[in-house]
């Protein structure tokens, strides 16, 4: 997908950090240059030292940058070269990019340094680098010399024979299994088999779980045979023994299906590993969504770029790899038409994630073309792609689908004919309108762009939640300061895709008029309103046994404007206004169409 940001080049916050830095020593970087071998002065040091504070060493991690790091190593300070690699790991560097890894080879054994060089977490990538951590494996005689650790931390090919005879030199206890053993079982090298059999006494799950993944049946037996082998030398906990017998003995015994399993389980995890590999990482990239939603959205796209080939490619019958792709598509989506106000860039994302399974991407298409781009024909025709979709025919949550239908059938009238007709809705229909907002895996839970708006709202998400009494709900209810949620509301922008985390404060309204207002905002055509003021009239209705109700199903937490001060309160007024004018109705399911 190109980028719907359309922007080359976003300011850095960081840029000016690292310019006055840069500038600081750029008249010693000459001299550095000319004398790099010899060692610094104490005066030529102090004017390096105030060029390099840690944050400015951890930002040269964060960009790997291989300049910055050689002149670290002039400085001689170690906690600097930490500082570097802690850059590194929190910018989710997780391959130590090629001339990083040539300033880390050449000063490996430095007397000072070589240990904090040593510890970089990013994995290698060369034979030298191997090479370098085998020699003080051999030698080591220090349990925390970090090339025990690092010399498992990559992917070079070819290394196996040389590690099957270093995992000698690696403990194996109960708790604390060979983690060279489980290193060659990840690459499932074959010979180191009796190896990992041997170490299952001391972690027998990880052990069980790689000798499982070599997806060969005569694996499994030589597994199930060393199993028995351990049982009878009293190796080996009884439970354990049961577990590995009876998992062996369905391996071997239903092998092709197995077999076919574990294929799909191996796609999927060399997916994961791939996706590990691309920079920047996911992890970092998160961390910019709340900091520079505009650098975060940049990121994203290109992150995602990078990834949907891999995810198409090693997609599973699970889904679980085109959830994570889906549910990205469709974050990018929320945050360029949300946060950065860019409806017109937010199509592209929704769409993919209807592509890639995200049935609410369909929505989310349409929502854009009605409130974002003004657009009621795209938007119509955009809706009825959602309603003539196959996963609305099909697969669980049936209230839901029958609440869609309902909703989509007048929502589309709606924006053709201009008018709201007289619609009558059904109980099942309201029941699936009212899971529909409460199901946990609806992007309408999710809060994107609304989070500035709604931090200065107590009211908004966690309030009365929990409340078992309607009196406590009163008493809550009296302490908010209701008179200043409708300049926060009218920061929302229109959309039903914000309506879902609009309902509470809007109930709390202090007046009729204000909630009837905010409500045709988000959904001008009622039919989204009439579930929520239909609930609050038939709450309202049932007296002590309707309040105590709505504070089981979750009404009460939905709408706590229920509970507001006034005889009756705002919220029940404006309802009962709402259904007199819009003529809308509840029937039971029996009498519907």
């Amino acid at each position: 997908m190109k980028n719907p940001m359309r922007r080359k080049h976003m300011f850095d916050l960081r840029f000016p950090i690292r310019l006055v830095s840069y500038m600081v020593i750029g008249a010693f970087l000459m001299f550095a240059n000319i004398v790099m071998a010899a060692p610094l002065t104490d005066a030529e040091k102090r004017l390096l030292q105030g060029s390099i504070t840690s944050a400015a060493a951890e930002m040269m991690g964060n960009h790997g940058d291989a300049a910055g790091l050689k002149r670290i190593v002039l400085l001689g300070d170690d906690s600097l070269v930490y500082r570097f690699g802690g850059g590194m790991s929190l910018a989710g560097i997780r391959v130590m990019p090629a001339d990083v890894e040539e300033v880390v080879a050449a000063n490996f054994n430095h007397p000072t340094l070589g240990i904090a060089f040593r510890a970089f977490s990013a994995k290698y990538q060369t034979r030298k680098m191997f090479d370098l951590h085998h020699a003080r494996v051999q030698i080591a005689f220090r349990a925390n010399e970090p090339s025990l650790k690092q010399i498992l931390n990559t992917d070079l090919a070819g290394i196996d024979a040389i590690v099957l005879e270093l995992a000698k030199k690696y403990p194996s206890e109960l708790g604390n299994p060979n983690v060279a053993a489980l290193f060659l079982g990840d690459r499932k090298y074959l010979p180191a088999v009796p190896m990992l059999i041997a170490t299952m006494p001391h972690g027998y799950s990880q052990a069980a779980d790689r000798l499982q993944a070599y997806a060969s049946v005569e694996v499994w037996k030589s597994t199930r045979e060393g199993v028995e082998m351990l049982h009878r030398a009293g190796k080996i906990l009884p439970e354990l023994y049961d577990d590995g017998a009876k998992r062996f003995d369905r391996l071997i015994a239903n092998s092709k299906e197995m077999l076919a399993l574990e294929d799909r389980r191996e796609r999927v995890a060399a997916y994961e590993r791939k996706l590990k590999m691309v920079q920047p990482a996911y992890e970092y990239i998160v961390m910019l969504s709340k900091s520079d939603p505009r650098r975060f959205a940049e990121e994203l796209a290109r992150y995602l770029d990078k990834v949907e080939p891999l995810a198409v490619e090693a997609a599973d019958s699970t889904g679980t790899v085109m959830s994570y792709l889906k549910r990205n598509y469709f974050t990018l989506g929320m945050t360029l038409r949300f946060q950065l106000g860019n409806p017109d860039a937010a199509i592209a994302p929704f769409t993919k994630a209807a592509e890639h399974g995200q049935w609410m991407g369909l929505i989310a298409v349409a929502d854009t073309y009605q409130f974002g781009l003004g657009d009621r024909g795209k938007a119509a025709t955009a809706y009825q792609r959602a309603l003539d979709d196959r996963r609305m025919h099909s697969g669980s949550h049936g209230d839901q689908r029958v609440w869609y239908r309902s909703w989509l059938v007048n929502e589309i009238r709606f924006l053709k004919e201009g008018k709201v007709r007289s619609v009558s809705m059904t109980e099942t229909a309201v029941g699936g309108f009212f899971d529909a907002l409460s199901f946990s895996g609806s992007p309408f839970n999710q809060t994107y762009g609304f989070d500035e708006v709604m931090t200065e709202m107590p009211e908004y998400r966690w309030f009365a939640v929990g409340i078992k009494r309607w009196s406590d709900l009163e008493a809550e209810v009296a302490k908010l300061d209701r008179a200043s949620l409708l300049r926060k509301l009218d920061a929302i922008p229109a959309s039903r895709l914000a309506l879902r985390a609009a309902i509470k404060p809007i109930s709390l309204l202090p007046d009729p008029e204000s909630i009837l207002r905010q409500l045709r905002k988000h959904d001008p055509s009622g039919i989204w309103t009439a579930p929520l003021l239909g609930a609050v009239l038939a709450v309202a209705r049932g007296g002590d046994p309707g309040k105590a109700g709505a504070l089981l199903n979750g009404i009460a937490t939905t709408m706590p404007g229920l509970a507001a001060a006034g005889l009756p309160p705002p919220l029940i007024v404006a309802a009962t206004r709402f259904m007199e004018e819009q003529k809308l109705r509840l029937v039971p399911p029996t009498l519907a169409n």
